[in-house]
C-alpha cells in the first residue's frame, strides 16, 4: 500500500466542517498526522482486518515482533485511542464524501472492533500468565488449557457496527480448574480479571477518550450476575430459563477472538440448539407478539419521532422484521442463520419468499438511508444518540451532509421511509383470536382421540406424556 501526504482541497474541508466539528478538530489539531495517515490508506482502498490488525500493534509500540513484555498498560490504552482518532477522522470524512458504502464502512468499523477486542485479550492474558501460569482443566483422562471466547452480539455480531456504538460482549470459558504458576488461583479468577482487563483497556475513559463502550448486560441473568460463565453453565442457562427474546439477541452471536476448533464446535451447537428449530418454530409467535407490543408501547409513551432507531419506522423496526422471520424460519433454512446482518439476511427472505420483493426493495431503502442518517447524527459531535437535533442549525448541517437543501426535503423523504417501514412492521405476528377454553372438553377430545388412534397409538403417546422429557419441559411448554 503507497504511503503519501494527503492534501485535500477546500471542498473536502469545507465537507468535513459540515459533517462534523469533532472530525474537522481532530484535522486541525493533528494536521500533519492525520495527512501522513490519511495518505497511507486514502479514501478509495477498504481495508481488511489485516490492516487493522498490523495498526493497533503500530500505535500500541510494537516493533516488527510481537513481544508483548515490551509494552504496558498506559501504552496499550494511549495507542488504541490515538488509533481511534484517525480512524474516526477517516471513516466520517469518507461518509460525508459518500466515497464509502454503508456496508463497508460498518464492516470496518467492525474490523477494528474485532482487531482491538483480540489484542486487548491478548495482552492482557500475556500478563496474567505471567503472573499465575495457565489455567489448566483437570480431567480423569487428559489436561488441556482453558480458553475464553470472547462473544460480540448484536451488530459487531453481524458485523454492521455504526460510528458510534456500544459494543455488547459475552466472555464465556471452557470449564472450572485453577493455574498451573507458582501463585496458583482458581481459572474462573483468572477468566474474570481477563475479562475486567479486556473491558479496561477498552471502555476506560482517559485524557485520550475512549477505544469502545463495552456493555455486558446481555449475558445470562444480566447485572449482577458474574462476569464469565462456562461452557455447561451458559447450556443450563439456556435450557432452563433462556427466553425467546434472548434467542433474539443471540440471533447474531459471534466468537470475536480465535478459540480452539473443539471449544468452538461445541459452543457454536449449544448456541444453535437454543436459538434455532429444525422444524418452523411457530412457539415464538407469542413472544414476538409481545416483543412487538413492547415496542409499539415504548413507542407511544416516548413520543420521539425524531428517533431514528427507536421511532416509529425506525432502524429497530426494520430489524425486528427481519430478525422475527429469522427466528421463525432459520432453523429451516442453513442459509438464514448463516448471514446474521440485516441487509443480507433480508435479501435471503426475500429470495426464499418471505418478504415480498417490493416491500424488501423499500426496506432496504428505508434501511440504508435511516443508517447514514444515524452516522451524519453521530458524527457532528462523537455522541452516541439516534435522535434528530432540536437546534435547527444542527439540523439544517445535517440535512445538508446528506444531500439536501433543505430540512423540509431531507424531512419529506425521511417521513416517506418511515411509512414504507411502518406498514409491514404492523402486519407482523399481529393478534389471532385463541379458540375459547370453555368449549373444549377433555373427556370428549380423549374419547375421540382413542378411537382415532387405538390401543396401541395411545399406549405410546400415555408413555411419551409420562416420559422424562416432558416432564423436564417449564409448564408453559407442557401446556402447549
Amino acid at each position: 500500500m503507497s504511503s503519501f501526504d494527503f492534501i485535500p482541497n477546500k471542498e473536502q474541508l469545507d465537507i468535513l466542517a459540515l459533517a462534523s466539528p469533532f472530525a474537522l478538530q481532530i484535522y486541525q489539531k493533528h494536521t500533519q498526522r492525520a495527512e501522513a495517515f490519511l495518505g497511507e490508506f486514502g479514501f478509495g482502498t477498504p481495508m481488511t482486518r489485516a490492516d487493522f490488525d498490523g495498526l493497533v500493534r503500530r500505535f500500541v509500540g510494537l516493533g516488527t515482533t510481537y513481544y508483548l513484555d515490551s509494552i504496558n498498560e498506559e501504552m496499550v490504552m494511549q495507542g488504541l485511542r490515538e488509533l481511534r482518532r484517525f480512524l474516526m477522522l477517516k471513516w466520517i470524512w469518507q461518509d460525508a464524501l459518500a466515497v464509502i458504502t454503508l456496508e463497508d464502512l460498518t464492516r470496518e468499523l467492525s474490523d477494528f472492533a474485532d482487531s482491538c477486542i483480540s489484542f486487548s485479550k491478548d495482552f492482557v492474558y500475556h500478563k496474567l500468565t505471567n503472573r499465575y501460569g495457565d489455567p489448566i482443566i483437570r480431567r480423569k483422562t487428559k489436561q488441556l488449557k482453558d480458553e475464553l471466547a470472547i462473544i460480540a452480539m448484536g451488530k459487531l455480531g453481524a458485523r454492521e457496527l455504526n460510528l458510534s456504538s456500544d459494543i455488547d460482549l459475552i466472555f464465556v470459558h471452557i470449564d472450572n480448574g485453577d493455574t498451573d504458576g507458582k501463585k496458583c488461583i482458581d481459572s474462573h479468577k483468572f477468566m474474570r480479571d481477563l475479562g475486567r482487563g479486556v473491558i479496561k483497556l477498552l471502555d476506560e475513559n482517559t485524557e485520550h477518550g475512549f477505544v469502545f463502550r463495552v456493555d455486558m448486560r446481555l449475558r445470562p441473568w444480566g447485572d449482577g450476575s458474574p462476569l464469565v460463565l462456562h461452557l455447561q453453565a451458559l447450556e443450563k442457562y439456556f435450557n432452563q430459563h433462556g427466553r425467546t427474546w434472548e434467542r433474539f439477541a443471540w440471533l447474531k452471536a459471534r466468537v470475536v477472538n480465535d478459540i480452539s476448533d473443539e471449544f468452538a464446535t461445541q459452543l457454536r451447537q449449544i448456541t444453535k440448539n437454543f436459538v434455532h428449530r429444525y422444524y418452523i418454530d411457530y412457539s415464538a409467535f407469542s413472544a414476538l407478539r409481545e416483543m412487538k407490543a413492547m415496542i409499539i408501547n415504548q413507542q407511544t409513551q416516548r413520543q420521539d419521532l425524531d428517533n431514528v432507531k427507536l421511532g416509529v419506522g425506525g432502524i429497530r423496526d426494520i430489524e425486528f422484521i427481519v430478525q422475527a422471520f429469522a427466528l421463525i424460519y432459520g432453523g429451516h433454512h442453513v442459509r438464514i442463520a448463516e448471514h446474521p446482518a440485516c441487509l443480507e439476511c433480508m435479501q435471503v427472505l426475500t429470495e426464499l419468499g418471505y418478504i415480498d420483493a417490493e416491500e424488501s426493495k423499500q426496506l432496504s431503502s428505508a434501511y440504508r438511508f435511516l443508517r447514514r442518517l444515524e452516522h451524519a447524527i453521530q458524527a457532528r459531535h462523537d455522541n452516541q444518540t439516534q435522535r434528530l437535533p432540536s437546534d435547527a442549525d444542527e439540523l439544517l448541517a445535517i440535512a445538508q451532509t446528506l444531500g439536501f437543501e433543505s430540512v423540509s426535503s431531507f424531512r419529506s423523504v425521511l417521513d416517506a421511509h418511515r411509512q414504507n417501514v411502518s406498514r409491514p412492521f404492523g402486519r407482523m405476528v399481529i393478534d389471532r383470536q385463541s379458540p375459547k377454553q370453555e368449549s373444549l372438553n377433555a373427556e370428549q377430545i380423549g374419547e375421540s382421540l382413542h378411537e382415532t388412534l387405538g390401543d396401541d397409538a395411545m399406549a405410546q403417546l400415555d408413555e411419551f406424556m409420562n416420559s422424562r422429557l416432558v416432564g423436564s419441559l417449564d409448564d408453559v411448554s407442557k401446556e402447549r
